[in-house]
């Protein structure tokens, strides 16, 4: 397909389960309501 194209190896990313992709954005999401003062129930 791609050549030239350098594929990294998955030792180097390790891939994030959709759980988890999930649980970070919660995080972010609720970290930054934090900073703006928006109290987020859990």
């Amino acid at each position: 397909m791609g050549k030239g194209q350098k594929r990294t190896p998955t030792t180097n990313k390790p891939k994030l389960t959709q759980k988890e992709k999930k649980a970070k954005k919660a995080e972010k999401a609720l970290k930054k309501a934090d900073k703006e003062g928006i109290h987020v129930l859990k």
